[in-house]
């Protein structure tokens, strides 16, 4: 009976010692991008946001409150889903954003003109800010998210 509670008390310290020193997933780009509905009032993109687990522990992540700006135009919170997480090995978190024809066509220069803009320079300017939760077991870790990036329209 002493072996087990020994054993138990060990296994206990690995893990907790494990996962207390969890280190934020390194953000690696935003991939995967496409539209996936095209209905009256609105167009839905789906995208990825690929990342890599430095950790030696797998576990979930779910990014919380995540604001986007595309071309200094505010496209709102993004829809995401919970992930797994693989141990050291880099992994998609796929988002959601549904928009309106009112911010493709808005008067000034709006998303469209803000695209054709894009194609011109080759470059989009994506900001993205919010929270990433990593959950394993009975731990949780919150990680703050900003990523700014100008991404290549065409390699």
């Amino acid at each position: 009976m002493k072996f087990v509670k020994i054993s138990f008390l060990f296994i206990a310290t690995i893990f907790v010692v494990s996962c207390s020193n969890l280190k934020a997933p390194e953000y690696r780009g935003v991939g995967d991008v496409k539209v996936s509905k095209i209905i009256n009032d609105s167009i839905t993109i789906k995208a990825g946001l690929k990342f890599n687990n430095p950790n030696r522990v797998g576990g979930k992540m779910t990014l919380k409150d995540l604001h986007a700006v595309v071309n200094n135009i505010d496209l709102g919170n993004l829809k995401n889903q919970e992930v797994k997480v693989p141990s050291r090995k880099d992994f998609s978190v796929p988002l959601e954003i549904k928009l309106s024809y009112g911010q493709l066509f808005d008067s000034k220069k709006g998303l469209l003109g803000s695209i054709l803009s894009s194609i011109l320079t080759n470059q989009i300017d994506v900001k993205l800010d919010g929270k990433a939760t990593f959950i394993k077991f009975l731990v949780t870790k919150e990680y703050p998210i900003h990523f700014s990036e100008k991404v290549k329209i065409l390699k």
